[in-house]
């Protein structure tokens, strides 16, 4: 089976940070940028949620992130339309997608995580030649990722995501009480190669046909890898 030409942008459906009921969603930037690359270069994007229609968007990423690619994602009415649409993964047509990328934001980390209609989605996409993709917090998504074998799918791999010691930068001396899972322990727990840059800069590693970014700062160059392997 040939893949498709399809992205699948994958955001979560979550909007509170498990017991502490603080306030999150999918991070504006991380969406925004890896778009604006993607569709510059003529990629045609579908966008996912767990629940489908609007996915929550964090304020914070909002009120921190005034770039102009990001504030013209926001503000686009085809964008908006696109986002309150967004498909339920039972609605996905597999054959049609090329690549699934997770969008990043801390809500993911209560619904994405564990997901496993998007699990099996990453299967069919990655098996038939495809991409699998994910940004900072996104990342998790493909922890429940496994190859048709059974084996995980991030073992062995060279990955990056949102680091421990970003996560304590971000939400300080709380951070462990906040927070369900350390992503970056995690994905090391199943094998994973990690690769964590400075807190805060561009870092986007590709491992054959798996494309990860670390935080906001990696969402262009993330977005230039895809176009690459998407094209190639």
């Amino acid at each position: 089976m040939v893949a498709g030409s399809k992205v699948l942008f994958v955001f979560t459906s979550n909007d509170k940070m498990g017991s502490s009921g603080k306030p999150t969603g999918w991070y504006l930037p991380e969406a925004a940028h890896p778009y604006h690359v993607l569709h510059a270069a003529g990629v045609d994007i579908v966008f996912s949620s767990p629940k489908g229609g609007m996915p929550p968007l964090d304020q914070s990423s909002v009120d921190n992130f005034k770039d102009d690619v990001s504030v013209q994602f926001l503000n686009s009415p085809e964008i908006k339309d696109k986002l309150s649409k967004s498909v339920k993964p039972s609605e996905v047509n597999v054959d049609d997608i090329k690549a699934i990328f997770y969008v990043g934001g801390h809500g993911p980390m209560w619904d994405i995580q564990f997901d496993q209609e998007y699990a099996a989605i990453a299967q069919k996409v990655y098996e038939k030649g495809g991409i699998v993709s994910g940004i900072c917090h996104g990342v998790c998504g493909l922890l429940p990722v496994t190859k048709e074998d059974g084996s995980e799918l991030v073992k062995g791999v060279q990955l990056c995501s949102f680091t421990n010691a970003e996560e304590e930068a971000a939400l300080g001396p709380a951070a462990w009480d906040i927070m369900n899972t350390a992503l970056e322990s995690k994905l090391v727990d199943q094998g994973a190669k990690f690769s964590g840059a400075p807190n805060f800069t561009c870092n986007v590693i590709v491992d054959g046909r798996i494309v990860t970014g670390q935080n906001p700062a990696s969402g262009t160059k993330l977005g230039e890898e895809l176009v690459k392997l998407i094209k190639a």
